[in-house]
């Protein structure tokens, strides 16, 4: 019995799919060459460490600073002078080393110092009643001007709203001994609202 020879349909379909085959086999040749590169590549990279290159400078010579403050541009430090029991504020530019008085010295006592986010204003607080010991807040713009009151009775560093709009501080033992509140108000003082409160631990 004469075998029968296949078809032109079967022969080109067989074709077709050799070539597609070869075509996919290709394909795949490429994408694990270029793996391969990549994964030698992330292999062979030197592994870089925050902070591997660094220098550091000393910026101030003297050792009479109370407390200090960085601008969140990193342009400018707030720092505390203490001088003989007289206390100033001082703002000291990193770049071109200039110091300005913000605040002169007196017979006063300062803490957190602290800039505003858009670093245009310094916040500060200052003892105003020495005998019951009340801390008040206020506030200077960085060019210089007359320093304000912000808040009365601040027990804590004020805090920001990240845009700027709020504060954020607390008040211990008023009007309730033994207990705290949480405060926020806007950054010049105004519409004074109370978060939370609580009880001080022992």
């Amino acid at each position: 019995m004469a075998h029968r020879s296949s078809s032109p349909v079967v022969v080109e379909t067989g074709k077709q799919h050799q070539v597609r085959l070869a075509m996919g086999v290709a394909a795949m040749l490429v994408l694990i060459a270029i793996a391969g590169d990549a994964v030698y590549s992330l292999l062979s990279r030197k592994p870089t460490l925050p902070f591997e290159n660094f220098t550091i400078s000393q910026i101030t010579n003297t050792g009479d600073f109370a407390d200090t403050a960085i601008s969140p541009d990193g342009k400018f430090l707030l720092n505390v002078l203490d001088d003989n029991g007289k206390q100033s504020l001082r703002l000291y530019n990193i770049q071109t080393k200039s110091d300005t008085q913000v605040i002169a010295p007196a017979d006063a006592f300062y803490q957190s110092p602290a800039f505003s986010p858009d670093s245009n204003y310094i916040y500060f607080r200052r003892i105003e009643d020495r005998m019951r010991g009340l801390l008040y807040v206020l506030r200077v713009p960085v060019l210089g001007g007359t320093p304000q009151v912000v808040v009365r009775d601040v027990d804590s560093a004020v805090t920001f709203s990240p845009e700027g709009k709020r504060v954020a501080y607390v008040r211990e033992n008023n009007p309730e001994v033994g207990k705290f509140q949480v405060f926020t108000a806007n950054a010049d003082g105004t519409d004074e609202k109370m978060l939370s409160r609580g009880v001080l631990k022992p």
